[in-house]
Order: C-alpha cells, then sequence, then structure tokens
C-alpha cells in the first residue's frame, strides 16, 4: 500500500471523526461561536429551575411546555442574529436524578445541580435579586456581552450587562405560557419583544 493511499485514508477517517464530534454541539456553541467573535453580542438566556423532588416540575405537560418555550425562544434570538443559552437547574441533593430529570425535559447548554435552592445560580439570578427559586419556574434573560481585541487572540471577554426581560413561577404559568404565541411570559413588563 502507498503512503499517499494511506494518507488519504487517515485524512477521510479524520474529516469524518470531525463530523461525529460537530453533529453534538450544543445550541449554544452552534448559535454562539464564531471565528473572530463580535465587538458586541446579544445573547438571550433561558434558566429552567426544576426539581426531580417536585411532582409539578415532573409532570409531562409542564416537561412538554418548558421544551415548547425553550424552543420558541431559541427560534426567536436565531431569527434575530442573538446568541442563546439554555440553563437547566435541578434543586435537589441528589446529583443524578437532577441530571436525569434536567435530560429527560431538553437539551441544556449549562446545568446546575444540586445544593438544593443554594447553588450556584440560584444564589446568582434568584436569591440575590429577590427572588424565590421556587419550582417549576423559567426566568428569562438578555445579556449584552462586549469584547476586547488582544492582538493575535480572537478576542477576550470585556463586560457583559444583564437584564431580567420575564419570569414565570409554576405549572400553570409554564403552560400558559407555552400556549400563547408570546416570546416572553404573560406577566413579562417587556410587551415588544422587539424593544430587546
Amino acid at each position: 500500500m502507498s503512503t499517499g493511499f494511506i494518507g488519504v485514508v487517515v485524512g477521510l477517517a479524520l474529516v469524518s471523526l470531525i463530523q461525529v464530534f460537530h453533529g453534538d454541539q450544543s445550541d449554544a456553541s452552534r448559535v454562539n461561536n464564531e471565528v473572530t467573535p463580535p465587538k458586541s453580542e446579544t445573547r438571550l438566556s433561558l434558566i429552567y429551575v426544576g426539581s426531580p423532588d417536585c411532582s409539578w416540575s415532573t409532570r409531562p405537560d409542564v416537561m412538554d411546555a418548558v421544551n415548547i418555550i425553550k424552543q420558541r425562544l431559541r427560534n426567536y434570538a436565531l431569527e434575530n442574529d442573538m446568541g442563546f443559552a439554555a440553563l437547566g437547574v435541578a434543586t435537589t441533593a441528589n446529583s443524578r436524578a437532577g441530571l436525569r430529570h434536567l435530560n429527560a425535559l431538553t437539551q441544556f447548554d449549562v446545568v446546575s445541580i444540586g445544593e438544593h435552592t443554594a447553588n450556584a445560580i440560584t444564589l446568582d439570578y434568584f436569591w440575590n435579586e429577590g427572588l424565590a427559586p421556587s419550582t417549576p419556574q423559567i426566568l428569562v434573560l438578555q445579556r449584552e456581552i462586549t469584547w476586547a481585541d488582544r492582538g493575535a487572540l480572537p478576542g477576550e471577554f470585556a463586560g457583559s450587562v444583564v437584564r431580567r426581560l420575564g419570569r414565570a413561577s409554576g405549572a400553570s404559568a409554564l403552560m400558559e405560557w407555552a400556549s400563547s404565541s408570546r416570546i416572553l411570559p404573560p406577566s413579562s413588563t417587556v410587551v415588544n419583544p422587539s424593544s430587546f
């Protein structure tokens, strides 16, 4: 066998492997990654808080509603040249049960499991903002991210500003939101999504 033929076979195998791994990327990496980061980026974030120990969080109709809401927000972000990230929080001490719960809902880009209602996500985005991380609920944030040039590097994080756009807490609120055509929860103070 010639070395040229072996090189072609190895090259094709590497391309196939790269394609397999590339197909497994999260929504966040598909939406947000570019070769050169932009000078600024608007990103929508969905933060779901649920628990495998909560009978409302594990109802099939509520779980379907969470997935519908996530897809609607993701599509809106894509259509409007925004980044998107879905964060799943399972407030439980049982990490395996928490991960099973989040995996049964939808594909999340970031997960935070354990420490009940005192994990890093609930502390930063709920308790510190005067909100209770009750289950189930969804919080929607808009983040303005800026990047700084660093010579040979494509860019470096320079800072971000977070704005809370809306929140739906409780099974009935999530199902009402999912059954409507609204991008944000019906109780949101942001009426027109184009004003993001």
